[in-house]
């Protein structure tokens, strides 16, 4: 029973877990994360906790057949190695993480991107296991992306093919934490969903929203946005559609270059589905410029939590594969 180890490296809390080759998960471990500590500890952690899974008793120590991990920043998946991780976790840009990791725990370890494990994740079980061409766009503090080809993730020659969050969709329209300006980060984000809410707020405009977390306006999230929205609030609908409509734009777009069967979208905003979901997707299938009977689905992810995990274990047992 060939297993994999996917450990998905997360702001908050880094969660591992101990995959099967049929994708169910047989023992699972959450560390937190603590970025504030440097790259040192946390690659101290990930050793740990693979020694515990390798001990867990699940299964046997041979049956392992590595490890995949899913990293912020841009990823080297050929050396291993975070190429650059600007402004998250200190001391990790440079560090040959699959190396260091496969010297302490003695079996090979493979990395990416985050967001682009999440893709495999999606694409081996979740909402695009029909699909062979599809994209991800992962709406979270910024905007992520995964492209697969042919149901193998395309790199890019820099490795950083996906960078959805910085097409730039209002030429001169908000700034963006890159320096551009009207980059899509700044218009769907779920930090942008958030801000956009509670501007709403602070103007004075009678929203549901500002009870569901009790006047505290620090705990507006994408989440409290789509839960009010999909309970009828106007404006909470008002700024799903607003993003609604700048994701979109930015789809079409790469719609008319990559040619995709699906589009998956993760995060807090994707829960709201008649006010975000089905907007985008009924603009991506008015204005996409596509042959005759062809279609563009967009969907919500659907693995949530486990996506890292099983993104991460599906890359160790490709990888596995191809030695």
């Amino acid at each position: 029973m060939p297993v994999a180890i996917g450990i998905d490296i997360g702001g908050t809390n880094t969660k591992v877990g101990v995959v099967v080759d049929q994708g169910t998960i047989l023992h699972r471990l959450t560390f937190p994360t603590e970025e504030h500590l440097g790259g040192e500890q946390l690659l101290g952690k990930m050793v740990r906790a693979t020694e515990d899974c390798l001990t867990s008793g699940v299964t046997e120590r041979r049956e392992f057949v590595g490890v995949g991990i899913g990293s912020p920043g841009i990823i080297d998946p050929v050396q291993g190695v975070v190429s650059d991780c600007p402004g998250k976790i200190p001391g990790w840009t440079g560090t040959p993480v699959c190396w260091e990791l496969s010297e302490a725990v003695g079996l090979p370890a493979w990395m990416d991107n985050d967001v682009k494990i999440i893709g495999l994740g999606e694409g081996w079980l979740g909402a695009a296991k029909d699909a062979r061409h599809f994209l991800v766009f992962a709406l979270g503090t910024g905007i992520g992306g995964a492209v697969i080809i042919d149901g193998r993730l395309y790199q890019g020659a820099h490795y950083n093919a996906g960078v959805f969050g910085h097409v730039i969709v209002e030429p001169s329209g908000h700034e963006c934490i890159c320096g551009n300006r009207g980059c899509i980060e700044a218009y769907a984000s779920s930090r942008s969903v958030a801000a956009r809410a509670v501007d709403h707020i602070l103007r004075g405009v009678e929203t549901s929203i500002k009870d569901a977390v009790a006047g505290d306006l620090n705990r507006v999230d994408a989440r409290v946005v789509a839960e009010a929205a999909e309970a009828g609030d106007r404006i909470a609908q008002d700024v799903l559609r607003e993003a609604a409509h700048y994701l979109a734009t930015a789809i079409i777009s790469a719609v008319h270059i990559l040619d995709p069967q699906l589009i998956v979208i993760g995060g807090g905003v994707a829960r709201a589905e008649k006010y975000f979901i089905e907007e985008v997707r009924a603009l991506v299938q008015k204005y996409a410029w596509l042959p005759p009977g062809a279609e563009v689905d967009v969907v919500a992810a659907e693995l949530g939590d486990d996506a890292g995990i099983l993104g991460g274990a599906k890359l160790a047992f490709d990888r596995a594969s191809d030695l």
